[in-house]
């Protein structure tokens, strides 16, 4: 289960990717392709799943553990859902499903930006926690995500100052710091999932192959999507925390 034959002909019989067993066939047609076993995607989504509070830890005590009935829930309805649609629907398919796909975006100087779409499943599992980093970062007088110029005005006056700029810093930070951040504030297990899903989901690209069998997936090695819900305030947090340290 899972090779890429149909998108790569022969040579994809030697191809690991593995297509997950929670994707959306029936609802979205560019669903879930990962480089991981389907058992294994299963256990990092159902982390997400059901409705909990992460509590952030002060060093001592853990976060509240995930609750037990919600990963049941998900495993039952997931082992409902997907048999039935491999059997109906996988064979006859002319495209394997993906996590999403690449976009281009032309910017000012002809500089092009790539980011993801992902599928909405991986979105709404995020939103929680980007919702708590986006209420963080708009209460940091140092932050300007929702107000370019506040931490400007809190310099005037000021008679040394110093700035810099990061160089195409969302394709090159490590995202593996920030995963460390996460698990930092909400246990281990959140800061593996939320890396997990930033660099081991494979996306489709837009370029032209000939054939709409023949597509082109690849997935961030460094660095992480922008689109993905998270994927922003984390590393705005993350370069917070850098530069606390470093002062």
């Amino acid at each position: 289960m899972g090779h890429c034959r149909r998108r790569f002909g022969k040579a994809g019989e030697k191809k690991r990717f593995g297509m997950t067993i929670f994707h959306t066939l029936p609802i979205d047609a560019t669903a879930l392709m990962t480089l991981q076993k389907p058992e294994r995607m299963l256990s990092v989504a159902s982390l997400l799943y059901h409705p909990r509070v992460h509590l952030p830890t002060d060093g001592y005590d853990n976060p509240v553990c995930p609750l037990k009935e919600g990963l049941d829930g998900f495993n039952w309805l997931m082992d409902l859902l997907i048999p039935p649609a491999q059997q109906l629907w996988w064979d006859y398919m002319s495209t394997r499903p993906e996590a999403g796909r690449f976009g281009l975006k032309l910017e000012g100087a002809g500089k092009v930006r790539t980011f993801a779409i992902p599928n909405p499943i991986f979105q709404r599992l995020l939103k929680p926690l980007h919702d708590w980093e986006m209420s963080v970062l708009k209460s940091l007088r140092t932050d300007g995500t929702f107000d370019q110029l506040r931490p400007l005005r809190r310099l005037q006056g000021k008679k040394e100052l110093y700035s810099f700029d990061l160089k195409a810093a969302t394709d090159m930070f490590p995202s593996v710091l920030t995963g460390s951040m996460l698990a930092g504030i909400f246990g281990d297990d959140l800061g593996h999932v939320w890396f997990h899903m930033m660099n081991q989901i494979a996306f489709r690209s837009p370029e032209r192959t000939g054939s709409p069998s023949k597509v082109r997936v690849y997935r961030f090695t460094r660095g992480q999507p922008l689109g993905y819900l998270s994927s922003w305030p984390s590393f705005t947090l993350t370069h917070h925390m850098v530069v606390w340290l470093a002062a």
